[in-house]
């Protein structure tokens, strides 16, 4: 498992998401199949609080309890910087 995954899912606990073993029996699934992907960071994103956090566009903290430190930011802060000159989430959303 990557860093990223074991830090997401280390508690056997937080792998029962499906109400099922599957990401026990399997733990793979969450960088193999995109469902199991997307359902995983969606479940990681709402149990963090992330969408206060994003709607306050606070990277750094958004950066901190995904990583579990600030050091990207600055990179972070560039690639985000890059999307907004590129899509208006404005538009995104009317």
């Amino acid at each position: 498992l990557s860093i990223r995954r074991q830090r997401q899912m280390c508690i056997r606990d937080r792998y029962d998401i499906f109400g099922d073993d599957r990401l026990v029996v399997n733990p793979d699934l969450v960088a193999t199949d995109i469902i199991v992907a997307i359902a995983t960071a969606a479940w990681f994103w709402k149990i963090n609080g992330l969408n206060a956090i994003s709607d306050r566009n606070d990277l750094s903290t958004i950066t901190k309890r995904v990583n579990g430190s600030t050091a990207t930011v600055s990179e972070r802060e560039r690639e985000l910087a890059k999307l907004r000159t590129q899509y208006n989430p404005n538009e995104m959303m009317a």
